[in-house]
């Protein structure tokens, strides 16, 4: 197999793409309306569940998005503080029970309806206390107890076909950034403990069948191609600020290569040492020499680094701040779709007419641990001057 056998491989290729978006919204006029215009205080929501919070958020913004946009998003899912899913039809505000096997459940645990619910993790100002130091990640200001909501809005399954390009993208995430809120920036804000997760899947609309990015090899070529980002623009870009549950997967990759040097020239035994959850490495942590030992939660599968393999053949790229911005996100679906493409096409161009792949390359050594300056106007005229 070889480009010369099959040029146009990546237009047979379906991109599926979901987005996890973790933020805040404010209470206050044009956003996010208290009931009856009662003041957002802690009295107010002494006994006010999610379940309220939503319908709020379901009568200030979602019920109000445009008849072409309802008509793309004619239902959405909610779960409540119970973890029991409620479907709404927004044509007549209708509020269905989703029973377990139900219709309205298949609908739900299929992504085929944008979803909303809580993650206790992300700090709003409905958990925080005059105490709290949240900062608002836009103003640089304190997070205001009391005066927004912590939500978590995950989109329905979305698709373009062929090489992910801006418009694409674009044209697929918009509609669901603009039905939940996003046109509207003064409403929401972020901040560190909130994140922005992008799930990918790719399909072979030619041979009808889902690709098997998280399986060996080509889980490898994916996490070749995933480090190479995360390394230049995890601190810059990315994430900025460290996660418990985004760390960077290069970090770990890094420690368990030089403390296992032969994982080099074994790639299957590399995959297992990532990829299995009852794999402990040990590695040489300080100038102590003390030793320490990655928990047996941290690995790829678990909610630990910025990127996750999920069942199904998704990968879900966790790097990601949760942000406001709509080109911010629609850039990092782009990235996320970019280095799964890129790893589909290495992988392709690799293959012997046996089926296998070359994985000598993969995971170079870092190059004495320096980052890669990103080629920029700026630097630019930084090392114009300094030359001169």
């Amino acid at each position: 197999m070889n480009n010369a056998e099959e040029p146009n491989y990546i237009d047979n290729i379906e991109f599926r793409f979901g987005v996890e978006i973790e933020i805040c919204i404010r209470i206050q006029d044009g956003c996010l309306e208290s009931p009856k215009g009662i003041p957002a205080t802690e009295d107010f929501f002494s006994g006010f569940s999610f379940y309220h919070k939503f319908i709020m958020y379901l009568n200030s913004i979602l019920s109000k998005a445009s008849p072409v946009i309802k008509q793309r998003f004619p239902e959405i899912a909610m779960k409540d503080d119970t973890r029991q899913w409620y479907l709404y039809r927004l044509s007549d505000m209708k509020e269905t029970l989703a029973e377990y096997g139900s219709e309205e459940d298949n609908k739900i645990e299929s992504y085929e309806v944008p979803r909303f619910e809580i993650d206790q993790s992300v700090r709003c100002g409905d958990s925080l206390d005059a105490d709290s130091k949240i900062i608002d990640r836009n103003t640089g200001e304190l997070v205001q107890p009391w005066k927004s909501i912590a939500i978590e809005c995950i989109s329905p399954i979305l698709k373009f076909r062929g090489v992910p390009t801006p418009e694409k993208i674009k044209e697929a995430l918009l509609p669901y950034l603009e039905f939940i809120g996003l046109l509207k920036q003064e409403c929401f804000m972020t901040n560190s403990s909130a994140g922005y997760h992008v799930n990918v899947s790719a399909f072979d609309l030619k041979k009808n069948k889902v690709i098997p990015l998280t399986t060996f090899p080509l889980l490898l070529f994916v996490l070749d191609e995933y480090i190479k980002k995360e390394r230049e623009y995890y601190a810059s870009e990315f994430r900025v600020e460290h996660s418990a549950f985004a760390k960077p997967l290069y970090k770990m990759t890094n420690l368990l290569l030089e403390q296992r040097p032969n994982l080099r020239n074994n790639k299957q035994a590399f995959f297992k040492a990532l990829t299995d959850s009852d794999f402990v490495v040990r590695f040489t942590a300080g100038p102590q020499n003390n030793k320490s030992i990655f928990p047996r939660d941290s690995w790829i599968t678990r909610k630990k680094y910025g990127i996750k393999v999920k069942q199904f053949e998704i990968l879900e790229f966790r790097v990601f701040k949760s942000d406001k911005h709509i080109n911010a996100m629609l850039d990092n679906v782009q990235y996320s779709c970019v280095i799964v493409m890129n790893a589909l096409l290495n992988y392709w161009i690799k293959r012997t007419p046996e089926g296998l792949a070359n994985l000598n390359d993969l995971f170079p050594k870092p190059s004495g641990g320096r980052r890669t300056r990103r080629f920029t106007k700026k630097n630019k005229q930084k090392r114009t001057r300094k030359a001169n």
